[in-house]
């Protein structure tokens, strides 16, 4: 395509790749565990085999850089680290994943989320112990069956509605529809009120990534993964 012939635009569309845990269920109530499934997820080698090396690694935020003010925190925290993994799990009571329930890990049937699957079941039984069941699903059944609960484990990838973070960090307020993970955290939920009452961006920016840090790093509500990008040529 040539200029001469069309005005084209370069953008790209953030998608944060993730992994909802049903705190509902026993043994994903304990903190620990979710903080250990964390801990032991090599981005790195899912990136580099199953992404071609091409996004973004994250493992203490859930949101894209989306504004002079919002930039992703430079720390990550959930480094791989199979032996704080491993540590964490025998704290909540299965050391090297003995009594552990066996759980299910629910995604869509496409090529890229069961390889990822795969990666991710293989990572938690070697460097845990622990043995994760995967359900590929049509994907209009999995949506479904994560909006209802129904899951245990379940992918998630989500890309904002809007450019502002408050669109990847509204869903997991207690009282918002789409908490399909059954977040229920008081702390997080007032934080998120603050922002919402705030009108400097640079304070309001503050309060959410504060938030953000109590969702990921305290309670470790989720399990970011990756973040990649899609461009697109758009014709105007």
């Amino acid at each position: 395509l040539g200029d001469e012939d069309y005005n084209i635009v370069q953008g790209s569309m953030n998608l944060v790749h993730a992994m909802y845990l049903n705190s509902a269920y026993e043994p994903l109530s304990k903190t620990e565990v979710r903080q250990a499934l964390c801990y032991a997820v090599d981005r790195d080698a899912i990136n580099n085999f199953i992404f071609g090396g091409k996004s973004h690694i994250i493992g203490s935020h859930m949101i894209p850089a989306m504004s002079k003010y919002y930039e992703p925190e430079a720390e990550t925290v959930y480094s791989y680290d199979p032996e704080k993994a491993k540590e964490l799990l025998a704290e909540a009571g299965y050391p090297d994943g003995e009594g552990f329930p066996a759980i299910t890990y629910k995604y869509p049937s496409l090529q890229l989320d069961s390889d990822m699957a795969q990666a991710l079941q293989a990572q938690w039984k070697t460097n845990l112990g622990i043995e994760v069941e995967l359900q590929a699903e049509e994907q209009q059944v999995q949506v479904a069956e994560r909006r209802s609960g129904d899951f245990q484990l379940a992918r998630m990838r989500w890309t904002a509605d809007f450019t502002d973070p408050f669109t990847f960090l509204s869903m997991y307020r207690s009282n918002d529809s789409y908490n399909d993970n059954k977040t229920n955290c008081p702390e997080y939920d007032e934080l998120m009120a603050q922002s919402n009452e705030e009108s400097d961006p640079t304070a309001r920016f503050e309060l959410l990534h504060q938030a953000e840090s109590v969702l990921v790093n305290d309670y470790c509500f989720g399990v970011p993964v990756l973040n990649s990008s899609n461009i697109y040529l758009v014709s105007t």
